[in-house]
């Protein structure tokens, strides 16, 4: 039996969320009727604040997805974040604006993440959609991609 090592690792269940996120996507797609067999890709960005571990995760690892297709996004992500939208709010309220900077990274890693899935889905014939990323066990930010 082949041991299961995750070497991009993000948290100890990854692969487990992802086969459930597919069988449950699939459930669904069954239930109105749809003939698609739908396919889950994780990316983690490794947090800004910390220097170790692998800058950009994906699972599955050796799938149809490339590592290589998230070259430079953990860059292109810090220098977009100055010139996002948002920078230029203001919020009257003092929660809304201590989340800012983080709902601001989590809309840019969504933005790039979800760009790179659009080209390379095109080669494959594939339509792929992006959430929006979340911590996950405080080690990297999370998108999930069906």
């Amino acid at each position: 039996m082949k041991p299961n090592t995750i070497k991009l690792f993000m948290w100890g269940y990854q692969s487990h969320f992802r086969f459930s996120l597919e069988h449950l996507a699939k459930r669904v797609f069954e239930l109105i009727g749809a003939d698609i067999e739908p396919k889950a890709l994780l990316v983690g960005l490794r947090r800004a604040e910390l220097s170790t571990g692998h800058p950009v995760c994906i699972d599955p690892e050796d799938g149809e997805w490339s590592l290589a297709m998230f070259d430079r996004i953990a860059d292109e992500v810090n220098e977009a974040i100055p010139d996002h939208p948002l920078q230029r709010m203001h919020y009257g309220d003092v929660i809304s604006m201590r989340e800012k900077p983080d709902n601001i990274r989590r809309l840019t890693i969504e933005d790039h993440v979800q760009r790179r899935l659009d080209v390379e889905g095109r080669k494959q014939g594939r339509r792929t959609f992006c959430t929006t990323p979340y911590r996950r066990e405080g080690k990297s930010e999370l998108t999930l991609m069906t």
